[in-house]
């Protein structure tokens, strides 16, 4: 069946409303602009934030509240999630399964017996199965935290990327840069439309990334660095410097190492 959408927007360019059909969800945001509330007809659902990570979702539905997920997470690193504890019951707790993309392949449960897997588009559409393999309409078990650690809306259709909302049927951000023209003339684009070499973790960054070179030149100073007796080359530091003072402005020992290399051999880059 197709699907007419209609979506509404605040002043910070954040989405507030998407209707599907005649089905309608609401979004509300907190001043740093994470997204705290979801309202659909009488439940809603609170996201409780750890700094940059999920940590707890509350639902309300009618006169009752209650945890429906207690999520086991960092917060300061990113696609941490690694747990949820089901109603905030400690024997129920479920583990996530995540391969190299940080994508969910599976829930089990403290025994290890799948509950759920998933399979995915290139896009992100997601197929949920049982754990025997057979094919689901949706997650029986209510999860909704799927492709590269992402909250999917199953109303929407959207994931949640913080700042941002992504649509996995047309491949493309429905939602603004929140830097707006700072990040480029094209709006509704991510790292210049070159993720294959660019990447952007908070989503906040001006015109350029960190490419590929420039992670190579910042392993190869994170493995200098530990060695007292050798300095660090000129251009890590300088890429390193430009993290900090231009963009993020994190201490120099936090900065998140590129996953693509392996850290504990030191090959000359």
């Amino acid at each position: 069946m197709a699907k007419n959408y209609i979506v509404t927007y605040d002043l910070d360019n954040r989405m507030t409303r998407v209707k599907v059909n005649r089905r309608k969800v609401n979004y509300r945001y907190d001043a740093l602009g994470r997204r705290v509330i979801r309202q659909f007809r009488n439940e809603h659902s609170a996201l409780i934030w750890w700094g940059n990570s999920e940590n707890a979702e509350y639902n309300h539905r009618g006169s009752k509240t209650s945890i429906q997920n207690d999520i086991m997470s960092h917060p300061t690193r990113l696609n941490s999630v690694i747990a949820r504890v089901k109603e905030g019951k400690r024997g129920r707790m479920q583990w996530y399964h995540k391969n190299y993309l940080d994508h969910v392949y599976a829930v089990s449960t403290v025994r290890g017996k799948f509950i759920e897997h998933y399979r995915y588009s290139a896009f992100g559409e997601v197929e949920i199965f049982t754990g025997t393999g057979r094919k689901l309409d949706s997650s029986r078990i209510n999860n909704q935290i799927t492709w590269n650690t992402r909250r999917l809306d199953e109303i929407s259709g959207y994931y949640l990327y913080k700042y941002r909302h992504y649509d996995p049927q047309l491949g493309r951000w429905p939602s603004r840069d929140p830097i707006e023209e700072r990040g480029g003339v094209n709006l509704y684009a991510f790292v210049g439309n070159d993720p294959i070499v660019e990447w952007d973790i908070y989503g906040l960054a001006e015109h350029w990334e960190v490419t590929l070179w420039e992670c190579k030149c910042l392993a190869r100073c994170s493995l200098y660095s530990s060695d007292p007796d050798v300095e660090c080359p000129e251009e890590a530091m300088a890429i390193k410097t430009k993290w900090t003072d231009k963009l993020y402005t994190f201490p120099i020992d936090s900065i998140p190492q590129p996953p693509i290399l392996n850290p504990w051999l030191k090959q000359d880059y």
